[in-house]
């Protein structure tokens, strides 16, 4: 799954170009419609207006309980941001992590950003979310991930000599952004 963020939904939503006047202009109207959220059912590419208040009892409605819905985070254009704290305790949402912020195939949202990443690469910055592979080496890191067949083992790799004479294989992967990581 991708990572999009609520600015961002709100422009799908009106299928209007992502950008700041847009963001500003498209958000205040969904933020002034009372108890109206922006959400999504299974693609957060497909944004829906899900009205919050039940209609019988005109209550506020806990959407959780009445089907599987995902909300955006705001992140872009704010003035000021709360930070997220994310951090991996089981390996199995570790592979979750990895399968959804290390991509192979462009995801067509400007919440990832291509970089040319060795395992090595990933695996150090792993090490700012989770203790897992803390104190192994970089070859333990490689063969778990190619047992649990992470979606980003898919890129193409390119091959690189690095300083010192070293072999380098650079993987062409679409990664989540900081901000949308929670560090």
């Amino acid at each position: 799954m991708i990572v999009i963020s609520r600015e961002e939904a709100v422009c799908l939503f009106y299928a209007v170009p992502y950008n700041e006047e847009n963001v500003r202009k498209y958000t205040k109207i969904i933020d002034e419609l009372e108890d109206v959220e922006i959400c999504f059912t299974r693609n957060p590419k497909k944004p829906k207006l899900l009205c919050t208040r039940d209609k019988e009892t005109h209550d506020v409605v806990n959407t959780n309980n009445k089907i599987m819905l995902g909300t955006y985070s705001e992140v872009f254009f704010l003035p000021s941001m709360t930070k997220l704290i994310l951090f991996i305790e089981s390996k199995q949402q570790l592979k979750q992590f990895l399968d959804t912020a290390y991509l192979p195939m462009d995801p067509k949202s400007i919440s990832y950003e291509l970089r040319y990443l060795s395992i090595d690469d990933i695996m150090s910055e792993i090490q700012n979310y989770s203790l897992a592979f803390q104190d192994e080496p970089c070859s333990k890191f490689r063969v778990w991930c190619t047992s649990q067949k992470l979606k980003c083992l898919d890129a193409g790799v390119k091959r690189k000599h690095g300083k010192l004479g070293t072999r380098l294989s650079l993987r062409g992967i679409y990664v989540l952004k900081d901000h949308f990581k929670g560090k």
